[in-house]
């Protein structure tokens, strides 16, 4: 029971601490000019700019990993 506690109290105490270290995620509203379409995306995630698509409208946003298609 006593082992039970401090690993309780251990949680508790190292929980506020990892929720404080997280910084909030920057949004971007990207607009499609042709249609008039819209999309908030977080630019802090996507911060690279890949050009537009190889067919239709919009515009390619990626990370290091990968490229999406908004």
């Amino acid at each position: 029971m006593r082992t039970q506690c401090f690993f309780v109290t251990m949680l508790l105490a190292v929980c506020p601490v990892a929720a404080a270290s997280t910084t909030p995620i920057g949004w971007q509203k990207y607009v499609v000019p042709e249609t008039g379409a819209n999309v908030d995306f977080p630019n802090e995630i996507f911060s690279q700019d890949a050009g537009r698509p190889d067919w239709g409208y919009g515009r390619r946003f990626q990370t290091r990993v990968m490229a999406v298609l908004i």
